[in-house]
């Protein structure tokens, strides 16, 4: 339960840096380039898995079974082998987000507002 609880937490800490930056909307041809590239990519990825799945011959490929696991069971088996892990990526998002708050902060100096978080 604590792990789904911690995803989530950090789901809302991205909700929160994306509701902070609050870019002004792109203008020109290089903002639909920019606005729509990125959806691009992995629509051509998916396009080409689903290619080379439906080309795949699986005749050979092994029966799998289905693995059951509580979030008990994965938190776990994550904090006791990946602690570490878990710990440095915890430590990039919150200089992620106190890096989007400081870029925040020199748009609103730029703009001659002067606000405080």
């Amino acid at each position: 339960m604590e792990v789904i609880v911690y995803a989530g937490a950090i789901m809302v800490l991205f909700l929160f840096v994306i509701m902070m930056l609050g870019r002004a909307p792109w203008r020109g041809r290089a903002a639909t380039v920019l606005r729509w590239g990125p959806a691009v990519v992995p629509v051509l990825l998916f396009l080409i898995m689903a290619g080379i799945l439906v080309l795949h011959d699986a005749r050979g490929a092994a029966e799998l079974r289905m693995a059951v696991a509580s979030p008990a069971d994965f938190g776990r088996f994550v904090f006791e082998r990946y602690w570490l892990a878990v710990e440095i990526v915890s430590l990039i998002l919150l200089l992620a987000l106190v890096a989007a708050i400081q870029l925040r902060r020199g748009e609103w100096k730029e703009d001659g507002e002067d606000r405080e978080l």
